[in-house]
């Protein structure tokens, strides 16, 4: 019978807890999310997205990572004397029940040092990595600039 429950009890206690554990990542959501095609001749690229925050308090992104990239990093553009800027952050924070969106000439995630392919059509996986809440890994379909601008809205 010890046997028996020892098979048992993990399994039970996981079937317990899953709908606890989807409830808390599904209080976060990444939508509108992709990625830049690489520019031949380069090996960095851009991601963006929103993240919309249903937490009562705001939740932090600190990092992202992905197997297509040694160094994922978090980027900001900022106007400097008049001149455009891009530098990496430490942070993103999404405000409780707010979106904050990743775009061009915005937030940003960069991807450098890329030894692979990425053409549109395609898409890979990133992870994104919050403060004091679980990981989430999205799925980022690659785009060309041609197609990414060429987006009408209805």
């Amino acid at each position: 019978m010890n046997k028996v429950m020892t098979f048992i009890m993990p399994i039970a206690l996981c079937l317990l807890l899953a709908p606890f554990a989807k409830a808390i990542a599904g209080e976060v959501e990444v939508s509108g999310q992709y990625m830049r095609e690489l520019i031949p001749g380069t090996n960095v690229t851009s991601s963006y997205m929103r993240i919309t925050n249903h937490h009562a308090v705001e939740i932090i992104l600190v990092a992202a990572k992905a197997s297509f990239s040694p160094r994922i990093e978090l980027h900001e553009h900022t106007m400097v004397n008049g001149m455009m800027r891009m530098g990496q952050v430490d942070k993103i924070i999404i405000p409780a029940h707010q979106t904050v969106t990743l775009e061009p000439a915005g937030l940003h995630i960069m991807a450098f040092d890329i030894q692979q392919s990425l053409k549109h059509g395609q898409s890979e996986s990133l992870t994104l990595l919050f403060e004091e809440h679980p990981p989430i890994v999205v799925d980022l379909p690659i785009k060309s600039i041609k197609h990414v601008n060429t987006h009408q809205h209805h």
